[in-house]
């Protein structure tokens, strides 16, 4: 498992960063459209820190990460406070970085405690190349934007602070305006 973005000290100091920038900045972020996202080992990162502090994200990206086998204690308990939350995570079948059970086993703990929200896209063997590892290649460039357009769309208000899923909300409705 990775060591560094996991490591509780580098948890606080992102959390603390985080923080700090937005009471620095409240008058200009909006709190209910928080994201984070991460690739190899901020995927790792990704996935602790919504574990850990599921009420700060309206919504995830990880990217070939996983997370601590302490997570998967107590029938995936960890997982029911991130069941609602609205989350996009990417592996490649063939990355010899980061197994992609990792994912997997992330994905089948969130289902497990009945989430519906967990979007999950695996890439088959020889998609991403000459590094299979590096998924967001193939996430980032022939897409369009949909990954950001997803993103935007997810508020912390969506789903209620993670308490339904946010498919399930009335979305908002669309100007008529030309």
């Amino acid at each position: 498992m990775a060591e560094g973005w996991v490591q509780e000290d580098n948890e606080a100091l992102v959390m603390q960063m985080l923080d700090e920038f937005i009471a620095e900045h409240a008058a200009t972020i909006d709190t209910d459209r928080i994201y984070i996202q991460g690739l190899s080992m901020g995927g790792y990162g990704t996935w602790k820190i919504i574990l850990d502090h599921p009420e700060i994200f309206a919504a995830a990206m990880p990217m070939c990460g996983g997370v601590d086998d302490s997570y998967y204690a107590n029938n995936n308990e960890a997982f029911q406070k991130i069941k609602n939350m609205a989350i996009w995570t990417f592996h490649n079948a063939d990355d010899s970085t980061v197994p992609v059970e990792n994912t997997r086993k992330v994905v089948e703990a969130l289902k497990a405690v009945g989430s519906q929200c967990i979007k999950y896209e695996e890439y088959s063997a020889g998609s991403t190349t000459p590094d299979p590892h590096q998924v967001w290649k193939y996430v980032y460039s022939d897409r369009n934007g949909t990954p950001y357009n997803w993103l935007f769309q997810q508020s912390l208000s969506r789903s209620k602070n993670h308490t339904q899923n946010p498919s399930l909300s009335t979305p908002r409705r669309q100007s008529n305006r030309v």
